[in-house]
């Protein structure tokens, strides 16, 4: 019984150091905003707006396509308040854009949602999402 004890005991301490080791964020980790076409994220003193999609040629789930396709959204950059004009961005299957960096700040496209799908209908009444990397 005392060797059930006291392996039950390491066993306890063992956890409870590997639970500290895993729990925390660091100061370099990245922080992911979802961000509905219309809405503006607000990150201190840069607020970025998803304005809109402007194309969306993406090649759709379960199709073989010979080209991968893009997807060009428009968002507009605001400092303080302040609009610092509409950029477009393209989403494609090579780097992923860079829409900010500055002030200790970098910000990254990394997916439009919903992905297209073959068959669905209403694909221009989709509601879109533009997925960020705030770091």
């Amino acid at each position: 019984m005392k060797i059930f004890a006291l392996f039950f005991c390491l066993l306890l301490a063992g956890t409870s150091w590997s639970q500290d080791t895993l729990v925390g964020v660091s100061e370099t980790s990245a922080l992911r905003v979802r961000l509905g076409q219309g809405e503006t994220a607000d990150l201190g003193a840069i607020q970025l707006k998803f304005v809109e999609v402007i194309t969306d040629s993406r090649c759709p789930k379960n199709v073989q396509c010979i080209w991968a396709g893009e997807a060009i959204v428009a968002v507009e950059l605001f400092r303080q308040g302040k609009s610092k004009g509409i950029r477009e961005i393209k989403l494609d299957a090579g780097a992923l854009p860079v829409i900010y960096n500055g002030e200790d700040l970098l910000i990254t496209a990394q997916a439009l949602e919903p992905y297209p799908v073959a068959g669905e209908e209403n694909q221009e009444k989709k509601r879109y999402c533009l997925l960020l990397t705030v770091e």
